[in-house]
């Protein structure tokens, strides 16, 4: 009876000791969602000056905070994550939230990945689709950290946001999370297929077309053709002409015509002004990705994406 109190006693101390441990450094798979004091997500360690990395094992692979998907789509976004995860020994998650914290979207999406341990292979490289519906600033991210930055290029952070951009401007939050899974599992078989896989061998979705001249610069060309041609021919009609004027200016003047002696004009209280034109903005109605590079929270990243 003593030794299984001794046992249960052990165990009890042992809990205790474990806590401290996690109420410093905050944990993904926490029960309690609550912000901490200092405004942080319930994941944030709460000295993060003193973070040590680490890499976790057995990670969620859908944290929706922001609570846009069903339960049924989460379960089925998960499923195709993991089969993902495990089919090519990879680490990516689906994350969204409605506060950066203070942070820009980059700086957020990467610590997660950094604060909760993320990291596949030899490079611990991890990618996250980030969806922000923080008021103001509602946006997409792709991020990278570690070895994937050397994968997910800006043209292929481009190529996967014109996959998923009709979806999520559409309001359809799901699909945009399949269509952008889907993708990401293409990439990494692409990669597990093919030999010496470079970012610039990678089958491209969507290829911006080569842009020929504008309608203004077509308009203007034709212009000064047309300017030019008219000039040679004027040329040559003028050098066709045989006028002999008389000789004498006073032959054309009329002498019963009328006659303004007054050769001076006055004007009374002018003024004159002059203001600059105001010059006409440009914006783009559907916006263009972003593609970043920094660092956060100890470690390398790299972002792109667009807002909605």
């Amino acid at each position: 009876m003593k030794k299984i109190f001794s046992l249960l006693a052990a165990a009890v101390l042992l809990l205790a000791l474990a806590l401290p441990v996690f109420a410093d450094t905050g944990h993904i798979n926490s029960t309690d969602k609550s912000d901490h004091d200092d405004g942080m997500p319930y994941w944030y360690p709460f000295d993060w000056s003193g973070f040590t990395d680490f890499h976790g094992e057995d990670l969620p692979v859908v944290v929706d905070d922001a609570d846009i998907l069903t339960d049924e789509e989460e379960s089925r976004l998960e499923a195709k994550i993991r089969s993902i995860n495990e089919k090519y020994g990879v680490s990516y998650v689906f994350f969204s939230d409605d506060d950066n914290h203070g942070l820009t979207p980059e700086e957020y999406s990467s610590d997660f990945l950094h604060f909760n341990g993320y990291g596949a292979g030899d490079g611990y490289g991890a990618a996250v689709f980030y969806l922000c519906f923080e008021p103001g600033n509602r946006c997409w991210r792709t991020t990278v950290i570690n070895s994937y930055e050397d994968i997910f290029t800006a043209d292929i952070m481009y190529d996967i946001d014109e996959t998923i951009d009709s979806s999520i401007r559409n309001g359809d939050y799901f699909e945009g999370c399949m269509l952008h899974a889907g993708y990401v599992g293409d990439l990494f078989d692409e990669i597990s297929s093919t030999d010496n896989w470079t970012p610039s061998s990678h089958e491209y979705r969507y290829i911006e077309p080569e842009k020929g001249p504008s309608l203004f610069k077509v308009a203007a060309i034709g212009l000064f053709a047309g300017l030019f041609i008219a000039f040679i021919r004027v040329s040559s009609l003028k050098k066709q002409m045989r006028i002999n004027a008389p000789a004498g200016a006073n032959l054309y003047l009329d002498r019963n015509s009328f006659v303004i002696r007054n050769r001076t004009c006055s004007y009374l209280y002018t003024t004159v002004t002059r203001r600059a034109k105001p010059k006409e903005s440009s914006s783009s109605g559907r916006g263009g990705s972003s593609y970043s590079s920094g660092h956060s929270s100890g470690g390398s990243y790299s972002s792109g994406g667009r807002s909605f």
